[in-house]
């Protein structure tokens, strides 16, 4: 059973079982310093309380789309940031997350 998972009103990803998935644009939602895709606070909260034990990030880029996959807990236990004006995230670096697949665009 697939459910979507809403932030202020828009959909920010989907529960497939055991596992949350979100697609990511990389040139819009890319965290330079934290080398990956923030998750807020209150999502990973959600996340933990429906049970979900993955998290697959679907980064589409201007040449491929790749995928991710990690732990909740990874996200979990990431450092805090907080700034910009965003309210209190949580980043896993790509190097730190199992690569999946990538499909080139063409």
């Amino acid at each position: 059973m697939i459910k979507a998972i809403s932030l202020r009103g828009k959909k920010i990803g989907e529960i497939n079982g055991d596992t949350y998935i979100s697609h990511r644009l990389s040139d819009k939602h890319f965290y330079i310093k934290g080398r990956g895709y923030p998750i807020t606070n209150d999502v990973l909260k959600l996340l933990k309380k429906d049970n979900v034990l993955y998290i697959q990030i679907v980064e589409h880029g201007k040449k491929a789309i790749t995928i991710y996959r990690t732990t909740l807990q990874k996200y979990m236990d990431a450092v805090m940031i907080a700034e910009g004006g965003f309210e209190p995230q949580r980043c896993v670096p790509l190097t730190e997350m199992n690569k999946v697949s990538y499909f080139e665009i063409k």
